[in-house]
């Protein structure tokens, strides 16, 4: 298999394996600000059409903590995130405040919270939300569902909050970016 090194500033980086396995990938940052990626033969990047899942080089400083299990289920620094739906438009980034409708559940599948109808607003990056919220709405564009799994360390921890959601509840998000500005 042949190993190849690409430098890149593209503003979506994308990587898919064909068989849509685990990937692994060696990511740096360079002095430019571009990203290096070292990648097998067998991976392709592709810009701007499948899941956004690199978006700014802020957003790569916690590289060794993504994974890839196919073009639409990822984890970034322990948040599980299944794109649905990816939605139309440039991505969410931080600063911008986004309107989302949500469900919460347990893992148990029990709902614990819901926004029906109605859309709660937050700025990305002032930790007004529970930290796998910021990590997994990052990047997300107008009209795009995600599944946010997030464990306990990246919601309410070990206390939880009682009494709706247990102690070192591991939880379950259903995410839809309304809009954002």
């Amino acid at each position: 298999m042949i190993k190849r090194t690409v430098t890149t500033n593209l503003k979506f980086l994308n990587l898919i394996s064909n068989k849509n396995s685990l990937i692994k990938t060696p990511l740096s940052l360079v002095s430019n600000g571009s990203v290096k990626v070292n990648y097998d033969s067998n991976i392709s990047m592709i810009s701007g059409t499948s899941t956004s899942i690199f978006e700014t080089k802020s957003y790569l400083e916690n590289y060794n903590s993504y994974r890839f299990y196919s073009s639409k289920v990822f984890e970034v620094q322990g948040v599980k995130i299944e794109e649905t739906h990816e939605g139309e438009g440039e991505p969410s980034q931080r600063g911008h405040t986004v309107e989302v409708r949500y469900t919460g559940k347990l893992l148990n599948g029990k709902v614990f919270d819901a926004s029906g109808s109605r859309t709660f607003s937050f700025k990305l990056g002032a930790n007004r939300v529970i930290q796998g919220w910021e990590i997994g709405v990052l990047g997300m564009k107008k009209g795009g569902k995600r599944t946010l799994t997030i464990p306990f360390a990246l919601a309410y921890g070990k206390n939880g909050y009682p009494p709706v959601i247990p102690p070192s509840a591991d939880l379950i998000f259903d995410v839809e970016v309304v809009d954002f500005k």
